[in-house]
C-alpha cells in the first residue's frame, strides 16, 4: 500500500539513479519541506500521498521559503481525493504545482509535462500551425463560430484534451517547463521566513546570502542548507542586526 513514507522513498530512489544531490529534511517536523534538490536552479520539494492534505497555509509557507532560496517550489502527490493523478500532467494547488512520481521522473530526465490537470479535466496549451485546417476540424466538431475563431486565429491557445485530439495534425503542444530558470529581481531583496533552517536571506541578482539566528533550534540544518547551496551562512542575534550585517558582511559577499 502507498504510503508518504514509500512515496518519499521512491523519490530518493530516483534521484540517487541519476546521481542528483539532494539534502533531505523529511524527518524534521519544524521545516515545511522535504527535500532539496541541486538542479540548474534549485527545487524545493514536499512529498504527500493526497495533495488534499496540503492546507493553505503550508502551500503559501512552500512558495515563500522556494522563493527566499532563489528555488522553486513543488510537489509530489498520486492522489487528489480518491483520484490518481494522471501521468504527463501538472495541477496546482494554493499557487504550487504539483506532479505524480512518474511525471517527476520523466521531469528529472528533462521530459516536461504537457497537461494542465484541474477537477474539470485535462487541458493542453497548443501553438497553432494551420489555422484554416484547424477551423475546418473545429467545425465539424460542432463548435460555436465565436469559440472556432477563438482558437484558430490565436497563435497559442488552451485547449481540452479531446479538443486537442481533434486538432492533433495542425498543433504543436507546449510543454511545461518546470525548471525554468528565474528571471531575477533586479535588486535586493530581503526575506524573513518561517518553518525553514533559515530565518532569513538576502538575494541579489541571483546571488544569495543565509542569516540565521545565533544558538538557534536548528542550527544543524542551517549549515547544512548553507553548505549544499553554496553559501555562507551568517549568524545573527535579532532581526535588529540585518540592517548592520548587510552594511558590514553582505556587502562584501554580494558584490
Amino acid at each position: 500500500m502507498l504510503t508518504r513514507s514509500s512515496l518519499l522513498e521512491k523519490v530518493r530512489r530516483a534521484l540517487q539513479q541519476r546521481n542528483i544531490d539532494y539534502l533531505d529534511f523529511s524527518l524534521v517536523p519544524e521545516v515545511v519541506f522535504d527535500l532539496i534538490i541541486k538542479l540548474e536552479r534549485p527545487l524545493v520539494l514536499k512529498v504527500l500521498k493526497n495533495i488534499e492534505c496540503l492546507k493553505r497555509s503550508s502551500g503559501e509557507l512552500l512558495k515563500k521559503v522556494a522563493e527566499s532560496l532563489d528555488a522553486r517550489p513543488l510537489i509530489i502527490a498520486e492522489y487528489e481525493k480518491q483520484k490518481k493523478i494522471p501521468d504527463n500532467s501538472v495541477g496546482c494547488r494554493f499557487g504550487v504545482h504539483f506532479i505524480n512520481c512518474k511525471t517527476f521522473e520523466k521531469l528529472l530526465d528533462n521530459e516536461y509535462p504537457c497537461y494542465y490537470y484541474s477537477r474539470g479535466g485535462l487541458y493542453v496549451r497548443v501553438r497553432i500551425l494551420n489555422s484554416q485546417q484547424a477551423r475546418e476540424k473545429l467545425r465539424s466538431e460542432g463548435l460555436s463560430r465565436k469559440r472556432v475563431a477563438e482558437i484558430a486565429s490565436s497563435c497559442e491557445v488552451s485547449v481540452t484534451l479531446r479538443i486537442f485530439k481533434v486538432l492533433e495534425d495542425c498543433v504543436e503542444p507546449i510543454r511545461i517547463n518546470l525548471l525554468e530558470k528565474n528571471s531575477g529581481s533586479g535588486g535586493q531583496v530581503v526575506y524573513r521566513v518561517e518553518r525553514s533552517p533559515h530565518d532569513l536571506s538576502v538575494l541579489e541578482e541571483s546571488k544569495l546570502v543565509l542569516l540565521g539566528k545565533c544558538r538557534q533550534r536548528l542550527e544543524k540544518e542551517f549549515r547544512q542548507l548553507a553548505d549544499f547551496l553554496n553559501v555562507e551562512p551568517v549568524f545573527i542575534d535579532s532581526e535588529q542586526d540585518i540592517s548592520e550585517v548587510l552594511r558590514r558582511r553582505l556587502r562584501s559577499q554580494i558584490l
